[in-house]
């Protein structure tokens, strides 16, 4: 949250929130006229006409229930004007300057139990001022004497309400965010398999935050439009403590935590995988021009005009029982390969396929400063094919052909699978309600491994200055 332990660190909590408030417009979040109010026989406006400060300073930290953010404005100097509309009232400018404007903000976050979603709310913003003098001259200081407190209340409560407002509204905005499915399109991995899109459902469980960290517990469910001709599919399978009897339990270590940490339930990933079959991803039509545009020239292999296809009959499914990374397994893929000439001869073929893959993922930095996640197949554990039906003139070479086509797949699969990590735009992300600086928020990903179920994410974060507009040119 904080960048105390580096001050350079522009990637956390509080140097964005100075960012924000060095450039917080709070002109904008103040009433005009400031203050109405009748002394004697004059109906006095006091507005302001100009704020200034220097550059504040944050500190940002977990309390049990939430976060804290202290923010301290040094050298608040503002300038405005007190006048009443008859001519015997007085009508002059003023000055006002404060050591310090503090603002101390908790944004308190939770879940409801029966309803899962967020519970975020504003602890209570506090605003005061540091030695806050206004003056006017000795010759009204007894009537900015008068006004002085309903001033100073009108400053802090017109702060107070703007970001109590902007914490409040935060809870609207978080759970109508997650509260449809999100969408999620992936292409085809390979030509001849079909686009696809996923459907990712949020439900919060629980939240935990004390002074230590905050850590936020949220079940996942991934489904997807049914495209296969399939009935009686109870769902994906589950992990269950790899068969043990054991009760796993999972947590963070603490020790070192980078600023992200986040533990990916491994069933997740196989009830993802599984969505992708039930919404027909698994079932590939291939040719020998697919083939050639993945760089796989099946001339060599001897199919002329090949035609394939594969349907897999059972889902995947993903698991990490005693291995380093996510194993994939997958049975009864049914194979159909036909080609007029292979070899010097017809092939028509029909058999089961089973194979056990590892997956391996790992983060490539980009030159723009994002990252793409790596997910690469490594060659297969195990690979069985069994014909079940093959033309005559093939008879009595089924090894042969099974020893050639097993020889083949490793090849379709051997370029990693990549998926983008965008950046996120600070500016855009907080829209017309938050002036949020624009400042591209990179995630930096440092740690991936397998930890009890669990595929585990440690990242850090970076910033950098968000695209410029282009200007128009200057014509003469």
């Amino acid at each position: 949250l904080d960048n105390d332990a580096d001050p350079a660190d522009q990637a956390t909590l509080a140097a964005i929130a100075e960012e924000v408030f060095s450039t917080m417009d709070i002109m904008a979040m103040l009433p005009n006229p400031l203050v109405t109010q009748t002394v004697a026989w004059c109906d006095y406006n006091v507005s302001l006409t100009g704020i200034s400060f220097d550059r504040p300073t944050v500190n940002a930290y977990f309390y049990e229930g939430g976060i804290g953010i202290d923010v301290v404005i040094p050298n608040f100097v503002g300038t405005g004007h007190i006048g009443g509309e008859h001519w015997t009232c007085i009508n002059d400018d003023f000055s006002m300057s404060a050591d310090k404007l503090l603002i101390n903000i908790g944004i308190n976050i939770g879940i409801d139990p029966a309803t899962h979603l967020f519970l975020i709310s504003s602890k209570g913003t506090e605003v005061n001022f540091e030695n806050l003098d206004i003056n006017i001259g000795w010759t009204v200081d007894w009537l900015l004497g008068m006004l002085n407190d309903t001033i100073t209340n009108v400053l802090k409560g017109a702060i107070n309400d703007q970001v109590d407002g902007l914490i409040n509204d935060l809870q609207t905005d978080v759970n109508e965010a997650i509260a449809e499915p999100i969408d999620i399109p992936i292409d085809g991995f390979i030509p001849g398999m079909a686009n696809m899109v996923l459907y990712v459902t949020v439900q919060p469980e629980k939240t935990d935050f004390k002074a230590e960290g905050g850590q936020v517990d949220i079940s996942l469910g991934v489904t997807a439009d049914k495209h296969i001709d399939r009935e009686y599919i109870p769902g994906s399978i589950g992990r269950a403590a790899c068969l043990t009897g054991d009760t796993e339990i999972f947590t963070f270590d603490t020790s070192d935590p980078y600023k992200i940490n986040a533990a990916v339930f491994d069933d997740i990933i196989s009830q993802a995988a599984f969505a992708l079959w039930y919404t027909g991803g698994l079932k590939i039509d291939l040719t020998a021009e697919a083939a050639a545009e993945m760089g796989l020239d099946l001339s060599e292999y001897g199919f002329a005009d090949l035609v394939a296809s594969i349907n897999a009959l059972l889902p995947p499914i993903v698991q990490t029982c005693g291995q380093e990374n996510l194993v994939i397994q997958l049975g009864d893929a049914y194979l159909e390969v036909a080609t007029s000439n292979f070899f010097g001869r017809p092939l028509d073929m029909h058999a089961f396929l089973f194979a056990e893959l590892e997956a391996e993922i790992s983060a490539r930095n980009n030159e723009d400063g994002t990252q793409t996640l790596l997910i690469q197949i490594l060659p297969p554990n195990r690979l069985d094919l069994n014909i079940v039906e093959i033309n005559q003139e093939w008879w009595g070479e089924e090894q042969t052909l099974i020893d050639m086509i097993t020889g083949i797949i490793p090849g379709l699969i051997s370029d990693p699978f990549e998926v983008d990590i965008p950046a996120f735009n600070l500016k855009e992300l907080g829209g017309e309600s938050i002036a949020l600086p624009n400042t591209d928020l990179f995630i930096d990903i440092q740690q991936i491994e397998q930890i009890i179920g669990h595929t585990v994410l440690g990242a850090n974060l970076k910033v950098a200055p968000g695209p410029t507009e282009p200007t128009e040119p200057v014509t003469e």
